[in-house]
């Protein structure tokens, strides 16, 4: 079975503005996630993001940043769904195969390596 990472991570914020790149401890939040997820068992991880910042916080952990998120997946208004659908198209243009996609919202800093491993542990098991 093959799990891959997302990591949704768009610039605008209604409540909190740009979120993702505050700092949480010793690290901008969007970095609890990407750490966790270079250490998880997923075979790639991948950001959508529209954020110039974030796509080179990505890179600085080996984060595939490839895929630009259009502005219409982009809104306070889309929905994961909408923004999941047009990463999917992208990833079959690019003949990326997958079998699972583990979600990561930035949002989850307390989220480590461990409970993403024992999440895939868990779907192998279930078949």
């Amino acid at each position: 079975m093959r799990f891959i990472s997302v990591i949704p991570a768009r610039s605008g914020s209604k409540g909190i503005k740009n979120k993702n790149i505050i700092k949480i401890g010793n690290k901008l939040l969007i970095q609890h996630t990407f750490s966790a997820a270079r250490k998880s068992k997923t075979h790639q991880n991948f950001v959508l993001t529209d954020s110039a910042k974030i796509k080179n916080i990505a890179k600085k952990y080996k984060i595939n940043s490839e895929y630009v998120r259009p502005k219409k997946v982009s809104k306070s208004t889309t929905s994961l769904i909408d923004t999941l659908w047009d990463f999917s198209r992208w990833l079959e243009k690019k003949g990326i195969v997958y079998d699972f996609m583990v979600i990561l919202q930035p949002t989850s800093p307390l989220r480590d390596y461990k409970d993403i491993n024992n999440s895939i542990e868990i779907i192998k098991k279930s078949q």
